[in-house]
């Protein structure tokens, strides 16, 4: 029997690659089950720890007390590399928006204030090097973990391509827009997901600019992106989130995530999927935009290129590049692609579940 120890309650992709491997896991006869309480994943042969975005200091101490062994799913980031970008980019625009600094100066001022982010140690290397092994979803999110923990048993398991179920209309009348009419990003508000680029790449461009979010985790940030949709796009900026953080936001219904159909349906009914993340790994929204054909514009620093990169449907950006972002965008509106016969779009979770197993 399988743990799988998760501490945050709202996620996305990282819950969609985990339930994958516990489904790919039942069809090969093997039982697994989530939970928040370590001493519950005591009762698991195998347990293993769901990312590395905080202190496993407490864990860590108490496998070694009980002997026990662990591994770790590390859904793992390079945070030197991002961290000071996310954290520039924010304090560029929220200067922007006070009036102290022109936006002109953005791609400069993004440099000079990332400099100012002080990063901490990443505490969490010994127990990423006592763990008996450690997943990551592609060869640069391992690269990204052995750089961070050396002495590592960092292995490979590719997820799947997503969701792959249905799709409907309800997005549209939701949103109040028309197929292949807008843009869209789909992700939590934060600095991580960069909804503050996409919106200042395209402030000038009267098309739809939509956004699906799940329940909020920065405030400031929130407000920022608000303030700054209010201020600068000229054309429509519609947000649909979980929580009704502004006036102008559409509350999903009953404050509850979309469902997959009505998801996919926002994704598949899209004319441009636009998402320059500042770390994405590798972001299922991607894949799930790629199966319907839509063109997509990703960032140079997500994982994506570990699946695709050899594809004229997928132009990749720097996440800062404010000026390649228009000129993608501009490129790239409106195409319409097939699904490529990839193997990704094969792959399935019992495939998935079975790599995970050789890793161990």
């Amino acid at each position: 029997m399988f743990a799988f120890v998760r501490r945050h309650e709202e996620w996305g992709g990282d819950l969609k690659a985990v339930s994958d491997i516990q489904e790919g896991l039942k069809e090969l006869g093997r039982d697994s089950f989530l939970t928040y309480d370590l001493a519950d994943a005591m009762r698991a042969e195998e347990i293993f720890f769901l990312g590395t975005w905080s202190d496993r200091a407490a864990e860590l101490n108490l496998m070694n007390l009980l002997n026990r062994s662990y591994g770790c799913i590390a859904f793992h980031a390079d945070e030197k590399k991002f961290g000071p970008a996310c954290y520039g980019m924010l304090q560029a625009v929220a200067r922007a928006v006070e009036g102290a600094i022109s936006l002109e100066e953005l791609p400069e001022r993004i440099a000079v204030y990332g400099k100012e982010y002080s990063h901490k140690p990443f505490p969490n290397r010994q127990f990423l090097e006592n763990a008996k092994v450690v997943i990551a979803n592609s060869p640069t999110e391992k690269a990204a973990i052995k750089k961070d923990a050396p002495k590592s048993q960092a292995k490979v398991v590719y997820w799947t391509a997503g969701r792959t179920g249905e799709f409907s209309d309800e997005f549209l009348s939701l949103a109040g827009v028309k197929s292949g009419q807008y843009i869209l990003q789909v992700g939590r508000l934060s600095m991580r997901k960069n909804q503050l680029g996409t919106l200042l790449a395209v402030k000038d461009l009267d098309l739809p600019l939509v956004f699906v979010a799940t329940k909020g985790s920065h405030p400031l940030y929130e407000r920022i992106f608000l303030e700054a949709a209010a201020r600068w796009r000229k054309g429509p900026t519609i947000v649909v989130a979980q929580e009704k953080i502004d006036s102008q936001v559409i509350q999903m219904p009953g404050g509850e995530i979309l469902s997959d159909r009505c998801l996919l349906g926002a994704i598949a009914h899209a004319g441009l999927y636009l998402h320059p993340a500042f770390s994405e790994l590798p972001g299922y929204t991607y894949l799930e935009a790629i199966r319907f054909g839509v063109p997509v514009i990703a960032s140079e620093w997500t994982t994506l290129k570990d699946y695709f990169s050899d594809t004229q449907q997928v132009e990749f950006v720097l996440p800062y590049d404010l000026k390649a972002i228009r000129i993608a965008v501009e490129k790239m509106f409106g195409r319409k692609y097939s699904q490529p016969a990839h193997p990704i779009f094969q792959r399935k979770p019992i495939d998935v579940a079975r790599d995970f197993i050789r890793c161990l």
